[in-house]
């Protein structure tokens, strides 16, 4: 969803990263291994896993080479000592992009249909569904 967006709408990714460079590096869909950490003392370790570590069995394929260097950079460029730093940070800026996202697709909703999400609930009230 994000990779969609103009820097403009990315509001609350703005917000925490003002800084143009940090900004631009963290505005595309971040890089985690999910099923790597699979214990809390996974989170200490101080180096980025390996590349084969980012094998996601949910969607059964392997991270690009361009999505692991990113991670490398976004690791590096952010000074980041632990891996729960960096999940820390990836989520966080999930949450912020998601937050964005979403809040363009509540102004095209708006405009596209002329609903708001106030006339939503009224509707359902007054079609006996939240009643």
């Amino acid at each position: 969803m994000i990779k969609n967006l103009d820097p403009e709408q990315c509001k609350n990714l703005k917000k925490f990263y003002s800084n143009p460079r940090k900004f631009d590096l963290l505005k595309r869909k971040g890089v985690h291994q999910y099923d790597y950490v699979d214990s809390v003392d996974k989170l200490a370790e101080t180096a980025l896993p390996p590349k084969e570590a980012f094998y996601s069995r949910l969607n059964d394929e392997e991270t690009t080479n361009e999505d692991y260097e990113h991670a490398e950079t976004v690791w590096k460029e952010s000074r980041i000592k632990t891996l729960e730093e960096y999940t820390a940070l990836y989520n966080k800026v999930d949450v912020l992009q998601l937050a964005d996202a979403f809040k363009i697709l509540g102004i095209s909703v708006r405009k596209t249909i002329n609903w708001t999400p106030l006339g939503i609930i009224l509707r359902q009230v007054s079609l006996g569904v939240l009643c």
